[in-house]
């Protein structure tokens, strides 16, 4: 049964956009790259300003997708 609840993540996290990006365990690994580029504020305004401006951040975040949770 398909839930909105987080499945790497204890205490009943909501699966959302926020939570992938800002703090999700299983995405911590990608997660540094992506800040690396775009800075440690993951809010969504920020990524999607940053991804609209900059080349660079835009591929950052797309391998940030691309290579998922693995």
């Amino acid at each position: 049964m398909d839930t909105p609840v987080c499945e790497h993540c204890d205490f009943n996290q909501i699966d959302t956009a926020e939570h992938t990006l800002q703090d999700c365990r299983a995405w911590s690994a990608n997660r540094e790259a992506l800040t690396g580029i775009i800075g440690d504020n993951l809010d969504l305004e920020i990524v999607t300003r940053a991804i609209c401006e900059k080349q660079e951040a835009w591929f950052a975040f797309s391998q940030f997708a691309k290579k998922g949770n693995a």
